[in-house]
């Protein structure tokens, strides 16, 4: 499934025969195994603002406001800012692209009876909801954002922007990357329950 939506992206006529060759020839027709491995994982990464465009696009029509480019390339960096760890940067990445499974997609796919919060019970439970809006939730940011302001001596104010995509461009940069560790530590903890 993921190895057809990257051929869709590279390709657009898939499955049919590419109109023109040359990037159909660099990714099956290489000389080595190795360079076809290279090849294969370079490429996701130069059409990256294709993949996170349709990311983008979700948040966008789920928040009801529009990103400006430098606060969502912001958001994309701190994808590789946020640890070394390649089990921490892959939390990010998937509350970037709404990754998890919430009661909403499971009933889309027949695998629950329905789509109310476990937590609430409020009815749909989309991703938004499971990680900002739920109330049981919203009482876990509020101390979050509290002790937040008061450690970092700088009102920051709670959004889903801030918490969920660390998009955190307005504190004071002196304090920024303790701000961005303690949110992606509250993020994760909502992310575990």
């Amino acid at each position: 499934m993921q190895l057809r939506l990257l051929c869709k992206t590279v390709f657009p006529t898939f499955p049919d025969a590419p109109q023109e060759c040359s990037a159909y020839t660099r990714l099956f027709l290489t000389d080595t195994p190795s360079r076809l491995v290279y090849v294969l994982y370079a490429k996701p990464q130069t059409d990256a603002p294709i993949i996170t465009h349709t990311a983008r696009a979700k948040w966008e029509g789920s928040l009801g406001l529009s990103n400006d480019d430098k606060d969502w390339q912001y958001c994309l960096d701190q994808l590789q800012a946020i640890s070394p760890n390649g089990r921490l940067r892959l939390i990010h990445f998937k509350y970037i692209h709404q990754y998890y499974y919430t009661s909403l997609r499971l009933y889309r796919y027949k695998l629950q009876q329905s789509a109310v919060c476990d937590r609430c019970w409020a009815d749909p439970a989309d991703f938004l909801h499971l990680a900002w809006c739920c109330p049981v939730v919203a009482n876990f940011w509020g101390p979050v954002f509290a002790t937040l302001s008061t450690m970092l001596w700088a009102a920051v104010h709670p959004t889903p922007l801030v918490a969920l995509l660390h998009c955190t461009r307005q504190i004071p940069r002196a304090v920024r990357r303790l701000a961005s560790v303690a949110l992606f530590l509250a993020k994760r903890c909502v992310a575990v329950t």
